[in-house]
């Protein structure tokens, strides 16, 4: 191959070679190389992203639940209302396992605000209740089934509640310490075992534990309740399209065992109860499910 400074180009030549030598030095001229093949690189398989962690809204206090299943079977419900707001409560009965439900909120009384729904006698019920404009707290029994209810001052004694007036205030009779958050819902309390909600996060709480409510890693949590040294949640999960049902013992709140409810809108406002004859019982939206 003849290596050659490329000087002028006449438009009647492809190349010339100029006779004259070039100042400076010359450089040579590459080799012709043969283009190779790039390399190839592994195509990387699809990778899936991970489910989003749940999220549920927050329920307002005057749409709070509480359910309670007496010793024959009869369901007792109610929505809390709100005595700043005047947003009215509702109470109702049912002795068909929720076929049916009567209205029994004790109007007359001036009633404004639920705070508590507890077992009494058979059939009957008691009442932890705002009434009148000042919000006073009042225990009130039913000898009824819920036709007519009237105070008793007793029935606060030993009672568990989030003062109807200030969100921050817990009334425990398990003895247990601050509620760990302001405005608290889904209170349950058992001897001297205790749960509760902040939010979306549950808390448990136990006398033998410790001095300090314990977290629960079950975020997010719509309700919780305590009986038996039992902890059980509904809650939102991935695992899960519909409400996911968690039971763990409350000495050791981390090893869950879940049921999921099919269909069961976990965003709705709901409420746990025990059945004294075995399981519990999930009020959620509009649905009433038994578990166990």
């Amino acid at each position: 191959m003849t290596v050659a400074a490329v000087t002028h180009a006449r438009p009647d030549s492809l190349l010339s070679a100029s006779p004259h030598p070039t100042a400076g030095p010359t450089h040579p001229l590459a080799q012709p190389t043969h283009p190779t093949a790039a390399p190839t690189q592994p195509v990387a398989e699809p990778v899936e992203a991970p489910p989003l962690a749940p999220t549920l809204p927050l329920v307002p206090r005057p749409q709070e639940r509480f359910l309670m299943v007496d010793g024959v079977g009869t369901l007792w419900r109610a929505v809390a209302g709100s005595c700043p707001t005047g947003e009215p409560p509702l109470v109702e009965r049912s002795s068909d396992g929720g076929g049916t439900w009567s209205d029994v909120t004790p109007r007359y009384l001036g009633i404004t605000q639920v705070a508590g729904l507890l077992p009494f006698e058979p059939g009957e019920a008691e009442l932890i209740a705002a009434i009148g404009p000042e919000c006073a707290v009042q225990g009130l029994r039913t000898y009824t089934q819920g036709q007519f209810w009237d105070p008793y001052p007793e029935a606060l004694d030993g009672a568990s509640y989030v003062e109807p007036t200030s969100d921050a205030v817990l009334v425990s009779a398990a003895g247990a310490p601050p509620a760990p958050c302001g405005g608290p819902s889904s209170l349950s309390v058992d001897g001297t075992t205790a749960a509760l909600v902040c939010g979306t996060k549950p808390f448990a709480w136990s006398a033998d534990l410790g001095p300090e409510w314990v977290e629960v890693p079950a975020t997010p949590t719509r309700a919780a309740h305590v009986a038996g040294g039992m902890l059980t949640l509904a809650r939102a999960s991935v695992d899960c399209e519909g409400t996911a049902v968690s039971t763990t013992a409350v000495a050791d709140p981390s090893a869950l065992q879940t049921t999921c409810l099919a269909g069961v809108d976990p965003a709705a406002p709901a409420v746990l109860a025990a059945d004294p004859r075995g399981g519990v019982v999930l009020w959620a939206g509009e649905t009433l499910t038994r578990v166990g």
